[in-house]
């Protein structure tokens, strides 16, 4: 079950000074998360150590960023700083922008391939005509394929249109292409809405106790 619910530990920290990641998240901040087959998660961020070194048990870096997932169970989880990502009101309205502007595509059309054919598909059944979502260099974007070709790895093999801004046309890799459906829509845009809540929440409390 969501809850708009925060401890009152999360309440009391936010403006408690310490490490910081080097785009200035940290302890306290809101943050998003990208994580597992392209999932995008809200998070408070519980602990942040910068000076953390090599983990002599795994002989590999040690997650350094503990945070609080606002959604679900708000389960607590260490992970590695390089997909936290700061979340701001302005990304937040830019998300919401993109969605409006796959709106009316649900509306008309639930994302199913447009193409009668059987063209070449990706191992998640992306095709041609396929409503996707693309993940890359921790953005968020949907688009429309055009062509999905059988190509070397070294090189990009799905042909799209972004849906928003200019509707350019991009070449890229299969792996980060994740087909779009409504539910999985639905299900973000209830994660935006608690996100914006406790945004608002904080704001509201460093307006209060300044």
């Amino acid at each position: 079950m969501v809850t708009t619910k925060t401890s009152p530990h999360v309440n009391n920290i936010w403006n408690i000074e310490g490490d910081r990641l080097a785009n200035g998240v940290g302890v306290g901040s809101l943050a998003r998360i990208y994580k597992n087959n392209h999932q995008l998660r809200f998070a408070h961020v519980l602990e942040v150590n910068t000076k953390i070194g090599f983990n002599k048990e795994s002989l590999g870096l040690k997650p350094n960023v503990r945070i609080q997932y606002l959604d679900g169970a708000q389960e607590q989880v260490e992970i590695f700083g390089n997909i936290v990502l700061p979340l701001t009101r302005g990304w937040i309205e830019d998300m919401k922008d993109r969605f409006e502007d796959i709106k009316t595509i649900f509306d008309e059309d639930p994302g199913q391939p447009v193409e009668k054919k059987s063209p070449a598909k990706l191992r998640n059944g992306v095709t041609a005509g396929s409503l996707v979502r693309i993940y890359k260099h921790h953005a968020l974007r949907f688009a429309r394929v055009k062509q999905v070709m059988q190509s070397f790895p070294t090189q990009p093999n799905v042909h799209l249109t972004y849906l928003d801004g200019d509707r350019e046309f991009a070449k890229v890799f299969g792996s980060v292409v994740e087909p779009v459906s409504a539910d999985w829509v639905l299900a973000l845009q209830k994660r935006l809405n608690q996100a914006e809540i406790e945004l608002r929440s904080r704001r509201q409390t460093q307006q209060r106790d300044s």
